[in-house]
C-alpha cells in the first residue's frame, strides 16, 4: 500500500510541476488567482477528505449493527442451550410436564 501511495505522490508532484500556468478561479463571487495544478488538486483533496469522513460514519454505523447482531446471536445461543422447561425458555414453547 505504501508503494501505491508513493507512486501517486510522484504523479501528483509531476502534475503540479508541469501545470504551473496562472489561472483565475471564480466561485460564488470569490475570485482567486492561483496555479492551474493547485486549482485542480485542491477540490480533489477536499472531496477525498469528505469521502473519508463519510466512510468513518458509515463504519461506525456498521460496527453498531455487528454488535447488535452478536448480542442477538449470544442470546439465541443461551436460550438454545438452556435446559428444557427452565425460566430462560421462551413464553411460546410448552414446558415438560412435572411428574
Amino acid at each position: 500500500m505504501a508503494i501505491i501511495g508513493l507512486i501517486l505522490l510522484v504523479l501528483v508532484a509531476v502534475f503540479a510541476l508541469e501545470n504551473r500556468s496562472p489561472v483565475t478561479v471564480l466561485f460564488l463571487g470569490w475570485r482567486y488567482d492561483t496555479v492551474l495544478s493547485y486549482a485542480m488538486i485542491a477540490p480533489l483533496l477536499i472531496g477525498a477528505f469528505i469521502l473519508y469522513v463519510a466512510g468513518l460514519f458509515r463504519q461506525r454505523e456498521l460496527r453498531a449493527q455487528v454488535r447488535d447482531a452478536e448480542l442477538r446471536l449470544r442470546e439465541a445461543e443461551r436460550q438454545r442451550s438452556a435446559p428444557f422447561g427452565s425460566p430462560a425458555q421462551s413464553a411460546g414453547e410448552p414446558s415438560q410436564p412435572s411428574r
